[in-house]
């Protein structure tokens, strides 16, 4: 399968996954996979991080840039606008050191 072009061609640097379907998330992991991405994060619990990469038939320690997973930093707080703050936060670091 050839890898989509759009992530070269317009610098994205990020990306987060999460569709609600393990399956998909899986074929989108293949995809980013060993792209010129900084920070790569996934939604959803460690159990699913691990459910998602062996549906991907990925091992942990091969994908570049590596998975974070859960998303986020962990700066307190349950509603959706702290979850999303943490995630920004956490790509801001990667992004920036």
């Amino acid at each position: 399968m050839q890898r989509p072009a759009f992530i070269p061609s317009q610098r994205v640097d990020a990306a987060v996954l999460m569709s609600h379907n393990i399956s998909l998330d899986a074929q989108a992991l293949v995809q980013l996979n060993g792209q010129s991405l900084t920070y790569l994060a996934l939604l959803g619990p460690i159990n699913r991080r691990k459910w998602v990469i062996q549906v991907a038939g990925l091992q942990n320690e091969y994908l570049h840039p590596p998975l974070c997973g859960p998303a986020g930093l962990n700066i307190g707080g349950e509603l959706p606008e702290s979850m999303a703050l943490s995630i920004l936060a956490e790509a801001h670091a990667a992004l920036y050191q």
